[in-house]
C-alpha cells in the first residue's frame, strides 16, 4: 500500500511541477493577477464568489442573484459557472484571496487533466502496461494547444479534467461487476457537466462508438447485468442533473435570451488543425495563417500535433482498441468545423457540414454557438490512442531500447511543437474605495459601466449588488428595462437622450433603484454625469470615475 500511495504521489508530483513550469508565470503572481486576459475569466471569479456567497452567507440557490441586474435579479441558469470548481473551492475562501482562489482552480485543471487520463490509459491499455506510456499521454492531453488557449478566458473549458476521470470510471463499470463503478462514473459525468455543458455533450459523442464497440466486441457486455450497470450509470446521472436540466428547457422556452455566439463565426478552420496557433511557443511562425481565422486566438487552439498524429496512428495500428478512439477523433473533427467548411479563413457555404445538421435537429445546440470547441474530441480521442502507440513502444520485450528511443524522438518533437507561450496573465486594480464600501452594511447598488468584465471584479472587492453586468446568458427583457431606465440608460448610451429626458426624472429613477454610486472609465467618462445630471466625483484614479448619487 505504501508503495503504491508513494507511486500516486509521484505521479501527481510530476504532473504539478510540468503544469507551474508550462503555466509559468503563473504562480509568480499567483495572489495578485488571474491567470488570463482581461476577458470572461472574471466573469467566472465572479461566479465562484457569487456561488460562495450564496450557498455559505445567504443559503440559497446560486441560479438566481439580485447581485446583478438590480433591482429585479437575474436568473442564472445558462451562467458558465464552472459550478464544479464553485464548489470545490468554497473552503479556500477563507484562507486565500479571491485571484488565488480562481488560479488554485485553473493550475489543478493542469495537474489533475494530466493525473486523471494517467489512470484512464492505464485502464485502457491494462494494468500491465508501461506506467512511462500512460504518463506520456496523460501530458500529450493536459498540455494540448487545446487547453493553454482557452485559458485566455474560458475557465469552464479549461475544466476539463473530469471527462478522463468518466472514461477511467466508465471502463471499469464495463469491465468489473461492482455496482459502485456506475454510480462513480455518473458521478464524475455530472462533475464535467457542471463544470461545462460542452463536456456534457462530448462526453455522449465520445462514450455511443466505445460502448457499441464493447457491445460488438465483447459478449459480456450484451448480458443484462451490464445493461443494469448501464441503467445505473444513466439513471444517477439523470437524478443528479434532471432539476438543473428542467429548469434550463423552462427558462429557455418562457422568454428570449442574449448572448449565444454565431457557430459560424466560432468553428474551426480546416488549417487549424495542422497549423501551430497564438497559444504556442511556435504559433508566431504562422500567424500570417491563423490571424485569417474567424473567432478568436482563445477559440482556435485545435492544433493537434504531428507527434500526437503519429503516435495514434501507429496506436491504430497496433491495437484495433485504439481505431475506435481514432474513429472517434475524426467525428470530433467533423463536428469542429461546425455548419460550413471554413478554408483559410474563407467561408465555403454551398454544402452544410454534420454540425449544421445537428442543429437542425437538436434546438438546443445552436443556444452554444462555438462548434470549434469540438475539436476537444479529437484531441481526447488522438490522445487515447497515442497512449496504445507509446505502450506499445514502451512496453517490455524485444528491441525495447530502440523502440525506447522512438517514443523518446516522437515525445521530444510533442514538447516542442506543443509548448506554449509565456502564460497570459492580467490585473485590474482594487481601489481602497470598495474595501469601505464592503464594510457598509446599508443597501445599496452600484452602477458600474466601467467595462464588459471589470464590473464583476468590482462587485467581488465591494459586495453590492449591481446593476448591470457581463454574463454568458441573460434575458432580453432584462437589456431592455436597461435601456429605457430614465436614469441608466442614457449612462449606458453616451449621447443618447430618451424622450422628455430631465436631469430631475433621472436622478429620481437612480434613488428609486437605490443606486448610490455610479462608475465610470476615466478615459470615456460620460459628459452625462457631469454636466446634464450635475453629479460631481468623489474619486478619480486607476482607470475609474467614481459619482455619489446625491439623496440616494
Amino acid at each position: 500500500m505504501a508503495r503504491k500511495l508513494g507511486q500516486e504521489a509521484a505521479i501527481l508530483v510530476a504532473f504539478l511541477g510540468a503544469s507551474v513550469l508550462l503555466t509559468w508565470p503563473l504562480c509568480a503572481h499567483f495572489a495578485t493577477r488571474i491567470g488570463g486576459d482581461f476577458g470572461d475569466h472574471w466573469q467566472t471569479l465572479w461566479g465562484m464568489w457569487w456561488v460562495h456567497e450564496a450557498l455559505l452567507t445567504l443559503h440559497q440557490s446560486p441560479f438566481f442573484s439580485r447581485f446583478v441586474h438590480w433591482p429585479a435579479g437575474v436568473p442564472l441558469v445558462f451562467e458558465t459557472f464552472d459550478l464544479t470548481d464553485c464548489l470545490l473551492v468554497l473552503p479556500l475562501w477563507r484562507f486565500l484571496p479571491p485571484i488565488a482562489v480562481f488560479n488554485t482552480a485553473e493550475l489543478w485543471s493542469y495537474v489533475l487533466g494530466g493525473y486523471f487520463f494517467y489512470h484512464f490509459a492505464r485502464e485502457i491499455t491494462g494494468e500491465d502496461g508501461s506506467r512511462p506510456a500512460a504518463f506520456l499521454a496523460g501530458a500529450l492531453f493536459t498540455f494540448a494547444p487545446y487547453h493553454f488557449g482557452h485559458a485566455l478566458g474560458h475557465m469552464h473549458v479549461v475544466a476539463l479534467e473530469w471527462v478522463p476521470l468518466y472514461f477511467f470510471l466508465l471502463v471499469r463499470a464495463a469491465h468489473r461487476p461492482e455496482l459502485r463503478w456506475p454510480v462513480l462514473a455518473a458521478l464524475a459525468l455530472a462533475a464535467a457537466s457542471l463544470a461545462s455543458w460542452y463536456y456534457l455533450l462530448f462526453c455522449v459523442v465520445l462514450t455511443v462508438p466505445y460502448l457499441a464497440w464493447r457491445a460488438a466486441t465483447d459478449a459480456s457486455c450484451r448480458t443484462w447485468p451490464a445493461l443494469r450497470r448501464a441503467l445505473l450509470l444513466g439513471a444517477t446521472f439523470l437524478a443528479l442533473l434532471w432539476p438543473l436540466f428542467s429548469a434550463m428547457l423552462a427558462a429557455r422556452a418562457a422568454e428570449p435570451w442574449e448572448g449565444a455566439h454565431d457557430p459560424v463565426t466560432f468553428s474551426s478552420d480546416l488549417w487549424e488543425f495542422f497549423v501551430p496557433n497564438a497559444a504556442q511557443a511556435l504559433g508566431g511562425r504562422f500567424s500570417s495563417v491563423w490571424s485569417r481565422f474567424s473567432g478568436n486566438p482563445a477559440e482556435n487552439c485545435d492544433y493537434l500535433g504531428y507527434a500526437l498524429l503519429a503516435l495514434a496512428g501507429l496506436g491504430a495500428w497496433a491495437d484495433r482498441r485504439a481505431r475506435v478512439f481514432l474513429a472517434t477523433a475524426a467525428v470530433g473533427f467533423t463536428l469542429a468545423l461546425g455548419p460550413y467548411l471554413h478554408v483559410g479563413g474563407r467561408v465555403v457555404r454551398s454544402v452544410l457540414l454534420p454540425y449544421g445538421w445537428l442543429t437542425r435537429a437538436v434546438a438546443l445546440l445552436d443556444f452554444t454557438g462555438c462548434p470549434v470547441r469540438a475539436g476537444f474530441i479529437a484531441i481526447f480521442g488522438l490522445a487515447t490512442a497515442a497512449a496504445f502507440g507509446l505502450d506499445r513502444l514502451l512496453r517490455p520485450g524485444a528491441r525495447r531500447r530502440l523502440r525506447g528511443g522512438l517514443a523518446a524522438l516522437l515525445t521530444g518533437l510533442a514538447l516542442v511543437e506543443l509548448w506554449p507561450h509565456a502564460f497570459v496573465t492580467s490585473r485590474f486594480p482594487a481601489p481602497d474605495l470598495f474595501a469601505d464600501w464592503a464594510r457598509d452594511p446599508s443597501t445599496f447598488a452600484v452602477l458600474d459601466l466601467s467595462g464588459d468584465t471589470r464590473p464583476l471584479w468590482n462587485a467581488v472587492l465591494h459586495q453590492h449588488p449591481i446593476v448591470d453586468a457581463y454574463l454568458s446568458r441573460t434575458p432580453a427583457r432584462l437589456s431592455r428595462a436597461l435601456d429605457a431606465d430614465p436614469g441608466v440608460g442614457p449612462l449606458r448610451h453616451p449621447g443618447w437622450r430618451p424622450p422628455g429626458f430631465s436631469r430631475e426624472a433621472a436622478l429620481a429613477a437612480l434613488r428609486r433603484d437605490q443606486i448610490r454610486y455610479v462608475i465610470l472609465p476615466s478615459w470615456g467618462a460620460s459628459s452625462l454625469a457631469d454636466r446634464d445630471l450635475g453629479l460631481w466625483p468623489i474619486y478619480t484614479g486607476m482607470g475609474l470615475r467614481i459619482y455619489q448619487v446625491p439623496g440616494a
